[in-house]
């Protein structure tokens, strides 16, 4: 014991080695050769160091404490580990709803939505009073469409006079096919032929938006404005929609193949190849008008197409992206979501969406506005926009993102930009052809009367 008492290496192995007979022995051993380390001469250290009540309880409260410290730190740094894995696997998991959610909504066509007043055999003469109107529904009754659900935004008689036009006037259901291009599916269209009421008539496109078709309010109210104005229509309806055929991707698409389906319509209605829309006309007696994702459309296909007279857009969407982004900020409020989730996980959810669209050999972000119109011509070409600044589908921030790029192109188009403001039985979103209808009849009558060399001295008051 003299020569361990001697040798502190020795004491340290030894009190080792006492955890073979429990914690308590080991930390006793270890404490005393911690005081005997302590001294300046190791060979004056106590063979025999009594331990009374008051030292074993400070030997027993100094490895107690640095026990817990260590407990407690493992716990921290444990809960730590578990808490970011669970961040993680909570993120992601949020990432995959969403990124179905936005799936959904951008890319499946909803079937009930593009069909719809499709396959009921409606035809124009019957189908003013049979489709669906804001403030009235749909009442199947042009008796019901009047005043007591049609004010305070519009005027019952507006839906009796477009009625009375579709009586006296012809029409034809016409099939024609997209325009060919490389990569892009050739697609059997088909829409409503509406001529006017005098033979050689300079003839305008209309273009639907969004989950709509050639049979629903916005464009069946466009052409019969634009019917008695003197213009003959052809209302088409994109691929997968209403009466054209179904792609072979069978998905929304906004700058692929989409701007080739309105290519197609201008093609038809200017050589009018079957011989049913009374013979070819000149290029540039064919107008082009699109309402909101089919506006979107319109400033596509009007960079594209150098032939095209003239352009008339109700609340194009500048970019693709910029319709999802809007449509998902609008979703993450319905959700109940905080604003870092909407910034957190967009732009992934948004990369997963296109990803989505390629794997059905969809580029979402091909043919964009930006990238097509300034292709067009040095000829100063006329072009109006129209813009509701309450607007919450299409943000007035699109419209002031397409000024600034026109304005860019001064030599190219000469830019009529109309802002309107309000809503019509709650919806903010093109309606102002319906709300504003005398002073938007009037806009048209001169837009296109110039357009087509015409005198705009015959346009309808602004105003009733």
């Amino acid at each position: 014991q003299a020569v361990l008492a001697q040798d502190p290496l020795r004491q340290a192995r030894r009190s080792l080695s006492q955890t073979r007979r429990g914690p308590l022995a080991a930390m006793q051993s270890l404490a005393f050769w911690r005081r005997g380390a302590a001294s300046d001469n190791f060979s004056t250290l106590p063979t025999h160091v009594p331990f009374n009540d008051e030292r074993q309880e400070e030997i027993h409260r100094r490895p107690t404490m640095t026990a817990g410290v260590s407990f407690a730190g493992g716990c921290c740094c444990c809960c730590l580990c578990s808490i970011i894995v669970l961040l993680v696997v909570v993120y992601f998991v949020l990432l995959n709803y969403l990124t179905n959610l936005a799936v959904d909504e951008m890319l499946i066509i909803d079937e009930d939505k593009v069909m719809e007043f499709c396959e009921s055999g409606l035809t124009p003469p019957n189908m003013t009073a049979n489709i669906w109107w804001p403030g009235c529904g749909e009442t199947g009754s042009m008796a019901a469409l009047n005043d007591t659900c049609t004010l305070p935004c519009y005027r019952g008689e507006i839906l009796q006079s477009m009625d009375a036009q579709r009586q006296e006037m012809g029409w034809k259901k016409v099939s024609y096919k997209s325009r060919v291009a490389e990569d892009i599916q050739t697609i059997e269209l088909a829409g409503w032929w509406l001529p006017a009421n005098r033979s050689g008539a300079p003839r305008i496109v209309i273009q639907h938006g969004f989950q709509a078709n050639s049979n629903k309010f916005r464009p069946q109210l466009m052409a019969g404005m634009l019917r008695a104005l003197g213009y003959s229509v052809l209302l088409n309806n994109l691929r997968d929609h209403c009466y054209s055929q179904r792609s072979e991707a069978h998905i929304y698409e906004w700058g692929h193949a989409y701007p080739y389906d309105v290519l197609g319509a201008l093609d038809f209605a200017r050589n009018d190849p079957d011989g049913v829309l009374g013979g070819p006309v000149p290029d540039e007696k064919v107008g082009l008008l699109g309402i909101s994702k089919g506006a979107f459309l319109t400033q596509i296909t009007f960079g594209m197409e150098a032939s095209l007279p003239a352009a008339w857009v109700d609340a194009p969407p500048f970019t693709a992206d910029a319709v999802f982004r809007n449509g998902a900020k609008k979703k993450f409020k319905e959700l109940g979501l905080p604003d870092f989730v909407f910034a957190l996980t967009i732009d992934q959810v948004w990369s997963r969406v296109q990803a989505a669209a390629i794997a059905k050999g969809v580029n979402l972000t091909e043919h964009m506005p930006e990238e097509m119109l300034p292709l067009g011509p040095d000829t100063r070409r006329p072009l109006t926009m129209v813009q509701n600044k309450d607007d919450t589908t299409v943000p007035e921030s699109n419209n002031e993102e397409y000024l600034a790029l026109l304005r860019t192109l001064p030599e190219k188009y000469n830019v009529s930009n109309w802002l309107v403001e309000g809503m019509c039985h709650g919806d903010d979103h093109c309606v102002d052809h319906l709300r504003a209808y005398d002073e938007y009849l009037y806009r048209l009558c001169a837009f296109w009367r110039g357009a087509f060399g015409q005198s705009a001295d015959d346009c309808p008051a602004a105003s009733p």
